[in-house]
Order: C-alpha cells, then structure tokens, then sequence
C-alpha cells in the first residue's frame, strides 16, 4: 500500500490551494496557491525611544510540485536563483496577477531595498524531492516612518573643569623633605566641551560652544566618521552618520553651564 501522508502536510497544501493570489520577488512570480505568506512588523527606536522606522518581515513557506524529480530540480534552482538577488521588489498580488495589493516591500520605498534573510528547504521525509519540495524563505526591510534627514540615533555630551585653584610646587631641599612653594595665588579656569550624535541618514550638526569669546578655537576639533552601508550597489543606503566635537576653554572667571540636552 502506499505510504500515507501526514495529516498536517495534507492541512498546508489544502490550504495553499485555496489562495488565488500570487506573489513576486523581482521578475519571479510564483505559481497561484504555491506559498502562504506573513507578514511581521516591528518598530526601530533610537536611544531616545523614538520610533524611526518600520522592520517588515516577510516569512514565505512554499510548495513546489513538478511531474518528476528532474523538472522539480528545474523549479528549485529557479527560485534559488531568484531569491539570490538582493534588492528586489517583493509584491502580493491581486487574483488577477498583475494588481499589487497593500503588502509589499518595495526598493524606493525602504532603506537598501528588501534583504533575503534566509532560504532553506526545512523538511526531507515523505517523499520530499521527488514531485514536491517545501521551502521556507525570510524577507526582511526597514520603511521610514519619519524624515530620515532629521532623526538622530544617540546624542552625548559632556563637560571638564580643570584650574581656578592656586598653583604650587615642591623645591628639593640638600637635605631634608621637599618644600611646598605657592607660584601663583591663582590659575585659569579651564573647561573641556565634548560630545558625540549619531544621524541615521546625514552628519548631526556639533552644537555652539557654550562659552564662545573663551575658547580655544585653535583647538577645535569637529570629525566625522563613514556611514554605514545597506543594500546592494544602485539602490545603496547610507545610515549611522557620526559627528564628534570637542572645544577647550580657557578664562579667568569661573566658566559654569551644563551639556547640551538632546533637542
């Protein structure tokens, strides 16, 4: 008698028959009915618990059939194939095949466009490569919900106080312990102004120095490091824009102020 089959996989492919619409990754169009998809959306926050965008993922678990083992390998490098191309467009499809629906990952639309997270053929009992094959396969991309070019990730920044106080040495004696010498009744009062942003699609701009007529602008230092890459060459994204700045002050009045708070 023929093997048969578990009760759950029967359960999936009833259920894959029954949907009418189809879905594409890039110029590969599946076959009506071939996957169940879900869909899971998360939110991105920076340190400020803000949210800035939107992490969808696609799981997409599929059933290929084919008259026999040889057109089945056809149909399984096909979708490999298809699926080995970052960046592409990822679309449900209305009934008719053509209509988009409202799911759908598209490159212009998310940062880097759409990432292939992961594809894998998780099952190899039952009868598995001979006229059908499962596969699961993991989209994933992050959608701006606001204005890339003014969220910022991380803000910090913190100040240094040195001097203001007497200035004193210690003079070797010929013999005996050191002698304590005070140089000066009183020194500069000197403050250090440094911090680090983080942007998530531009350089931050560093903040004013807060005591502008007693700094060192000889010592400046504004740096700004590379962004990070996302996506594939052609649609390309850039995020994580680091800014660094530090001022040196230097007075003979007590300088007094707080760091700046994250706007």
């Amino acid at each position: 008698m023929p093997r048969r089959q578990p009760a759950r996989q029967h359960w999936d492919r009833n259920f894959l028959a029954r949907s009418l619409m189809f879905l594409r990754y890039g110029s590969h169009t599946h076959t009506a009915g071939e996957c169940a998809v879900q869909i899971a959306r998360r939110s991105l926050f920076n340190e400020a618990a803000v949210a800035y965008a939107i992490r969808e993922r696609w799981t997409i678990e599929g059933y290929l059939q084919a008259a026999d083992a040889t057109a089945l390998t056809a149909a399984i490098d096909a979708l490999v194939a298809a699926y080995a191309q970052p960046g592409q467009d990822l679309v449900l499809l209305m009934p008719d095949g053509s209509t988009p629906s409202s799911h759908r990952l598209l490159a212009t639309e998310t940062l880097g466009g759409p990432r292939v997270v992961s594809l894998h053929f998780p099952h190899g009992k039952d009868g598995e490569y001979s006229t059908y094959r499962r596969y699961r396969i993991e989209v994933e991309a992050d959608i701006p919900v606001i204005s890339a070019d003014t969220v910022l990730l991380s803000w910090h920044e913190w100040l240094g106080f040195v001097g203001g106080g007497p200035l004193f040495v210690y003079l070797s004696t010929l013999a005996g312990p050191p002698v304590k010498q005070v140089v000066s009744a009183q020194t500069p009062y000197r403050a250090i102004q440094e911090g680090h942003a983080v942007g998530y699609a531009g350089w931050p701009l560093p903040p004013d120095p807060l005591w502008p007529t007693a700094e060192h602008m000889e010592r400046r230092r504004i740096v700004r490091h590379a962004p990070r890459r996302s996506g594939p060459a052609g649609i390309q994204a850039y995020t994580h824009f680091e800014t660094r700045w530090r001022y040196e002050f230097e007075s003979d009045a007590s300088l007094i102020g707080s760091p700046h708070a994250w706007a």
